[in-house]
């Protein structure tokens, strides 16, 4: 299954959306400190931010090699992998701040959960998109 050039404009539309909103949350939860006062809203933004990272791996496929949307198995798995790749690479980042700057040993509980919730996140984008996908043709 490929995606039409509406489909690709959709995802990108999408993308856009999405990063405007984590940009503008994650502004206000430092600015009040909603990581110290909620407890589970890192996992939340975390959730998000992986379900960003999937559609924005599926949006820059779409655009630039639309031939390798082909939502099987193994593009999933492999859309996964990025998403928690990426999630992989932020974790070593917090961990480098945690020691370096803010002198705190670090927790591997918050790094397995952070994960957890990103790949997660990367799975519902890829659901999302399946579904929307497969209407769109059944149509």
């Amino acid at each position: 299954m490929t995606l039409t050039e509406n489909r690709q404009k959709t995802l990108l539309g999408t993308t856009a959306g999405i990063i405007l909103v984590l940009f503008i949350l994650q502004s206000f939860a430092l600015y009040v400190d909603l990581y110290g006062m909620i407890w589970w809203f890192d996992n939340f933004m975390h959730f998000w931010g992986g379900f960003f990272l999937g559609y924005f791996i599926i949006t820059l496929l779409a655009k630039y090699k639309p031939e390798k949307i082909t939502v099987d198995r193994k593009f999933f798995i492999k859309i996964l992998i990025g998403v928690f790749i990426i999630g992989f690479a932020w974790e070593i980042y917090e961990y480098v701040v945690d020691i370096f700057i803010a002198q705190n040993g670090p927790d591997y509980i918050d790094i397995a959960t952070d994960l957890f919730f990103d790949t997660f996140g990367g799975a519902v984008a890829l659901f999302l998109i399946r579904k929307f996908n497969l209407k769109q043709e059944n149509e």
